[in-house]
């Protein structure tokens, strides 16, 4: 068969050639080519041969172009209906849940130890719920899919017998939802939730949070030592390192230990604190005389912790605290009475003792112990003189944490705040003169065994005392006066007010918390 465009004539001369090589060096010559086909041979020109390869290409790639727009939509028609069903799947098992929490019920519970809103706000947290409340969500039901796979590219059929819509909670339920609330005058939380976990949160509050805590009873004292009897005291100053305060900085409080010391020649390093100036190490001989590098007092490299317990008799010199603005901490065993040698001091009129307060607070709460005065000064206004007060205090505040170890042991981290307020110049105002206060804080964790010591130093004060003695009337006679009467100022720069801190846990027996009420009908 030979195409319509195949034309011409062609003179060829052969001799001994088989017709199939003579037939296609013709073909070769006029740039025809054969197609055999069911055993039909057709000839055609290049052009032609190329141009319906090109057309059955084109028709090649619609027939893939269709056939894979087909299988996407068949495939996106099949995620569908796998998501309907899996959301469908998803209600189910959650309102099979739902039944198996039981219906909703309401309880009061009136607590003995905790707070109802510490309580409240706890509960919350793990319920992962909101404060006001939340109604139990039920996700929608799953939107009509078409029947796959050719839905998607013919339209939607609607399936036959359509299952019924799915059961959603009662209107009742999600009108009331769920609710923890708190009644701080009868000290009870208010619960709404299912049955079954009702329970579950009533077993948590009874064995787990309404429980009674551990309470620390705070013995502080409160003296003035002369500094040479001071420095000889045996306090642990910082133990490893202590960080001056006068650029108001932190201080950083170590431990020391006790017993065994570390004689080698290494010693595992101190970890300093980080930022402002760099800490002063009392077990180095250039900063303490009194130690050797065999007392330097080891701290873990990975706790920062130290490795003992606490050591005494490691006097500290006139220069440790810098000036006078320096607070610093320190240590003492509770192998040592404190309290005996500072009744001893004060037997020999070496120490005063301003205060013995005495305050019990249970874990984690704070106690609040201030010494000092309210200064009076009085302003003058459009609606007359008034007479105000500022706080001139030496307040301690102590948050208290027990720590049950191993054994018998029982060790109190405490939280300290100590600030050190005094009345400073007088500052000149349109209303009045109005006193300035100087304040000094510091605030340090600390962890000490039950029934030591912290003690807090360099709070220094200058005490001059001026003396007149005079012959009674010659003493006040203008200018000849001086003959008769003689005066004399004394300085005492050497005081030290110096707080010791001791926690104890008081072993006491505690009534267990009643029974939780019956829920309410």
């Amino acid at each position: 068969m030979i195409g319509d465009d195949v034309k011409g004539k062609m003179s060829i001369s052969l001799r001994n050639v088989p017709w199939d090589l003579a037939f296609q060096t013709i073909l070769d010559t006029r740039g025809l080519q054969k197609i055999e086909k069911d055993g039909v041979i057709r000839i055609v020109s290049n052009d032609q041969l190329l141009k319906e390869r090109e057309a059955q290409a084109r028709v090649e790639e619609s027939k893939l172009k269709a056939e894979t727009e087909i299988r996407a939509k068949a495939a996106e028609a099949k995620l569908k209906e796998q998501e309907a069903i899996a959301r469908e799947r998803a209600v189910e098992l959650e309102l099979a849940q739902l039944k198996a929490r039981g219906p909703l019920k309401e309880e009061t519970i009136r607590l003995a130890y905790a707070d109802p809103e510490d309580i409240e706000k706890t509960l919350l947290g793990i319920l992962g719920q909101l404060p006001a409340g939340i109604a139990p969500t039920v996700p929608s039901g799953p939107p009509p899919i078409a029947a796959p796979p050719f839905s998607a590219l013919y339209g939607t059929a609607q399936a036959p017998g359509a299952p019924a819509p799915t059961p959603t909670p009662t209107a009742e339920i999600l009108a009331k939802g769920i609710t923890i609330r708190a009644h701080k005058p009868t000290n009870s939380i208010f619960i709404r939730h299912y049955e079954a976990d009702l329970e579950r949160i009533k077993k948590l509050i009874r064995e787990k949070l309404d429980i009674p805590l551990p309470q620390v009873k705070i013995e502080a004292r409160l003296n003035e030592l002369n500094r040479t009897d001071f420095f000889a005291l045996g306090v642990s100053w910082g133990g490893a390192a202590v960080r001056r305060l006068t650029t108001g900085g932190d201080v950083l409080v170590g431990q020391g230990v006790s017993g065994q010391r570390n004689t080698a020649a290494t010693i595992p390093p101190i970890i300093a604190p980080t930022g402002g100036i760099p800490p002063v190490f009392f077990g180095e001989p250039g900063n303490n005389p009194n130690s050797t590098l065999a007392n330097v007092l080891p701290v873990s490299a990975t706790t920062g912790l130290p490795l003992g317990g606490n050591i005494v008799n490691f006097p500290i010199l006139p220069g440790t605290f810098g000036t006078p603005a320096s607070i610093a901490f320190g240590l003492i065993s509770r192998k040592l009475n404190i309290n005996l040698v500072l009744d001893a001091l004060e037997a020999e009129n070496k120490t005063t003792s301003l205060s013995k307060p005495e305050v019990v607070t249970t874990e984690n709460a704070k106690a609040t112990i201030s010494l000092g005065a309210e200064i009076p000064y009085a302003t003058v206004s459009s609606a007359g003189t008034q007479v105000q007060f500022k706080e001139a205090l030496l307040k301690l505040e102590v948050t208290p944490t027990v720590i049950k170890e191993s054994g018998e042991i029982t060790r109190v981290k405490m939280i300290v705040n100590v600030e050190n307020n005094s009345q400073g110049a007088l500052v000149p105002t349109t209303g009045g003169t109005v006193p300035s206060i100087n304040r000094r804080s510091a605030t340090t964790q600390v962890v000490v065994k039950e029934g030591e010591t912290l003690a807090i130093g360099g709070i220094r004060q200058r005490d001059v005392a001026e003396t007149v003695s005079k012959v009674p009337f010659f003493g006040d006679i203008p200018v000849l006066g001086l003959l008769f009467r003689s005066k004399s100022r004394t300085t005492d720069p050497n005081r030290e007010l110096v707080v010791f801190i001791t926690p104890y846990v008081l072993k006491l027996d505690v009534v267990q918390a009643p029974p939780a009420e019956q829920p309410k009908k």
